[in-house]
Order: structure tokens, then sequence, then C-alpha cells
């Protein structure tokens, strides 16, 4: 069944991203056809009434991913497409006061991409894949810390042979159950994907 809910709705819009905080979701919009947009709509699951903040500045980036921090009641968003480039900026919406802030990077940041994904861990995100341009995908991992606004550049593997990273691709989903992330499809080019890898954030030592 449809919801019906009042307030302000999103509009039409493809490539949008959402996250839930508390008893409210929210969505960041990612285009219509026509533009890439910047607002961020808020449902309450409770009283289904809509709300909606745009980026401060009228930035009109199409940043493709937002993941809400359990203890801090942050959302980040970052990356994306703006329609004319790939973005690696980062921004923050402090839920408490409504207000956006883009945040200051210390050291580097992952390479420009849109298609990538990110899940909160442990008050880490960690960041996979992507494609850049060119249509040229990303198999990198990435974990960013809040605490020191740094990002670090995670593909460490012990045991390539056994354990390989997977193959670079965009479009894929990423889900955290309980400690392990585990990456599913995507494509790179017209190569569509169909495995499934699980990354052990907290593996035995």
């Amino acid at each position: 069944a449809e919801l019906l809910f009042t307030g302000v709705p999103p509009g039409p819009c493809n490539m949008h991203t959402a996250d839930c905080y508390e008893d409210k979701i929210y969505v960041f919009r990612g285009g219509d056809g026509r533009d890439y947009l910047n607002d961020l709509h808020e449902l309450n699951t409770q009283s289904f009434i809509g709300e909606v903040y745009k980026i401060s500045k009228g930035e009109d980036h199409h940043q493709e991913l937002i993941i809400a921090q359990d203890n801090q009641g942050q959302a980040l968003i970052f990356g994306g497409w703006d329609g004319s480039k790939r973005l690696n900026d980062l921004f923050v919406f402090q839920i408490s006061t409504f207000t956006w802030s883009q945040v200051e990077v210390v050291g580097e940041s992952p390479a420009p991409r849109a298609g990538m994904e990110l899940c909160n861990v442990s008050d880490k995100l960690y960041l996979f894949g992507g494609s850049g341009p060119h249509a040229y995908c990303f198999n990198d991992l990435y974990t960013f810390d809040p605490k020191s606004s740094s990002w670090e550049h995670c593909n460490n593997i012990l045991d390539a042979e056994n354990n390989p990273n997977p193959n670079a691709r965009a479009g894929h989903s990423m889900t955290l159950v309980d400690c392990k992330l585990y990456i599913i499809g995507g494509s790179y080019g017209q190569d569509y994907l169909k495995d499934v890898y699980i990354l052990d954030t907290d593996p035995c030592p």
C-alpha cells in the first residue's frame, strides 16, 4: 500500500539514497532526469510527517551516499556526480541542529567517484568501489574516521591468492550483518556481476 503522509514529499528521483536514525528515515535525492539535486528529506515513521533540508550555500552536488552515525546523530554524504564531474567531497548533516557543513579532511581522500557504497561500522565509514572518469571502476577499500577526519586505504590483503579483493565495480550493494560486510553484484561497463563477497571487519587474531 502507498504510504500517506503530510509535509513536503521528495520529488521524482533516481540514484537517491536513504538511511535511518532513531525513528526517522532520511532520503537524499540524486537526480530527476534534468538536474542533480541537493535536498535531504526526513520522514518521521511515527507521525508520518515529512520535512526537507538543503545543503547550505546552494551546492548542487549529486552526492551518492548517506550514513547515520548512531552515537552522534549525524548523516554524511560523500562523492557522487554533479552533472559534469565526479566528486570526493564530504558533507555532514547535524540532525540535532538541522545544519550542513563540509568536512575538512586531513590527508588524502579517495579518488573522485560515483556509484560506490558506504557503511557505518563501529563509528567508522567503510567505502568500497565506485566508478571514476572514463567509466573506470575501483575495487579499493577505505575507512573514514570522523574523530580524526581522515581516510585510510585498507587494501592490505595478507593472502591475496586465497583471499582476493572483489573485482572492480560500481552500482553494487554493501550491507552490514553483525561485523561482516556483504558486497553483492554491481557492474563494470557491460559486465553485470552476481557474485557475493564477505569482509570480516573484526576477524579473529
